[in-house]
């Protein structure tokens, strides 16, 4: 289950989760001080936010074709490997029909759209919402994360830490306001 998932149902909005766990936690119903250790890579090869940047322009220009196709319908049919082939390339990297499938997937779980896949590389999409609030929680969980590795640079940098720590950290980036996709 998604954070997206497990606000939508409790009835809370992503960005007010946090503080709806730590007070869970407070009243011993659930437990944050699971310890946690992630991976990334910063400043090299593989830099999380240049990755995630560039990921959610694939998002923008998939979401804009999408949108653009489905003006006269509710559903539209896709081929995925022809739409690849017409979105512009993000930094200069072609679009695969895998990653557009495995965008789509994600955004089925998050409830942005309706998906059927009557055959691989063929998509059949409802459009349901614009953007998700996803974009700007994952640039404040990389916001975070780097400022825990501080000047450390490098492929496969550990970050060790609490999911309490982990959510103060995110609610303290959340709202000071995450970083834009351009600020990436």
């Amino acid at each position: 289950m998604t954070l997206e998932q497990l606000g939508d149902e409790v009835g809370v909005p992503l960005r007010e989760l946090p503080d709806y766990l730590h007070t869970l936690d407070a009243a011993g119903v659930c437990v944050t001080q699971m310890s946690l250790e992630l991976q990334l890579a910063k400043g090299v090869r593989g830099d999380a936010q240049l990755r995630l940047r560039r990921l959610i322009t694939l998002e923008e220009h998939l979401l804009a074709a999408l949108t653009e196709a489905s003006a006269h319908t509710t559903t539209i049919t896709v081929a995925l490997k022809t739409l690849a082939a017409k979105l512009p390339p993000v930094d200069g990297l072609p679009i695969r029909a895998l990653l557009l499938a495995t965008i789509l997937e994600l955004w089925q779980r998050q409830g942005r759209i309706t998906l059927w896949q009557p055959e691989p590389h063929v998509a059949r999409v409802h459009l349901l919402t614009g953007p998700s609030e996803h974009q700007d929680y994952a640039a404040a969980l990389i916001t975070a994360l780097y400022g825990q590795l501080e000047a450390q640079t490098g492929a496969r940098l550990r970050v060790t830490t609490t999911l309490e720590t982990l959510l103060a950290q995110l609610t303290y980036v959340m709202t000071r306001g995450a970083p834009t996709p351009s600020a990436l």
